[in-house]
């Protein structure tokens, strides 16, 4: 499963995103907290994702802080631009600028979506 995740495949989590987010989640946890394998941007993202979906954006804000202080992965424009269009949908929009300049303090650039 972990190199089906790594090589970004559409099964696993990131078929998951698709069908059942909460499920998706649920099994991304498992994956951290049993050590089964680490997370890769993709897994991330697919995570991410699910969690938009279904409008869980403090989860998603949690997760995002998460992969901030794991390292070795950070997050990248995809990510910070998935999260603050998600705030801004649901109405966060204070939410969405903290996000902003937290992108903006890790260096990440911005692009014409952010």
């Amino acid at each position: 499963m972990c190199r089906i995740l790594a090589k970004g495949k559409q099964s696993g989590i990131r078929r998951l995103r698709f069908e059942n987010p909460r499920h998706a989640v649920k099994l991304f946890k498992k994956f951290v907290t049993e050590k089964v394998c680490t997370p890769n941007e993709v897994t991330y993202v697919a995570v991410i994702n699910g969690l938009c979906k279904v409008g869980y954006n403090d989860r998603m804000v949690v997760l995002v802080g998460f992969i901030e202080r794991q390292g070795p992965l950070r997050p990248d424009l995809i990510v910070y631009n998935t999260v603050i269009e998600s705030l801004c949908k649901d109405g966060m929009v204070d939410d969405s600028l903290r996000m902003f300049y937290r992108l903006m303090s890790k260096g990440v650039e911005s692009n014409v979506a952010t």
